[in-house]
């Protein structure tokens, strides 16, 4: 009955195991834009940083038309 039990808990380590290993799968990106576009998605800026860019972006001029546009219009 000892036998039976330890194969038990032999399994139940198995599957812990199996399921860690498929919990950190290792994720490969082939450029640093698309990493940093990756953790940008799951990280958020403090509230904070997000005030202060807001407000040091509105103190930037709109861009000019693009001279394609100015011509057609």
């Amino acid at each position: 009955m000892n036998q039976h039990k330890k194969f038990n808990s032999g399994q139940e380590h198995e599957q812990i195991v199996e399921s860690q290993t498929t919990q950190n799968s290792v994720q490969e990106f082939s450029s640093v834009e698309q990493l940093l576009r990756h953790d940008a998605d799951r990280t958020a800026a403090p509230a904070s940083i997000e005030q202060r860019l807001k407000k040091s972006s509105a103190d930037f001029p709109q861009p000019s038309r693009p001279w394609w546009k100015r011509l057609f219009q």
